[in-house]
């Protein structure tokens, strides 16, 4: 979601340069957090972020089946990639230390 969300809020609408999607997770949630850091008025930020999730929601609810395997996959090799440096290694276990899960031998 977060290259679809980029190349229209940020690349399309131009809504600021600020523009990111992302997914945490806490011990007893997950949520997604969009960022779009603009000088335009907040409650146009949001509709236009709305706008975004709805039209997310058609493009998941059309996907096929094939498509699903594919994003499915390109995740799973993701995950598995081996870290490069220290620094990947570091930021992993920060991930896990302020998740509050500490299940340091699960990916990221």
């Amino acid at each position: 979601m977060s290259e679809p969300f980029f190349n229209i809020l940020r690349t399309k609408e131009q809504l600021g340069y600020n523009v990111t999607s992302t997914r945490w997770s806490r011990t007893a949630s997950l949520g997604l957090r969009f960022r779009v850091q603009s000088e335009k008025h907040p409650d146009f930020l949001e509709a236009r972020v709305d706008a975004f999730l709805e039209h997310y929601k058609g493009v998941l609810e059309e996907m096929t089946e094939d498509n699903f395997v594919e994003h499915r996959d390109g995740v799973s090799k993701k995950k598995r990639e081996k870290l490069k440096n220290m620094q990947e290694e570091q930021d992993r276990f920060w991930a896990h230390i302020d998740s509050g899960y500490f299940d340091f031998e699960r990916g990221a």
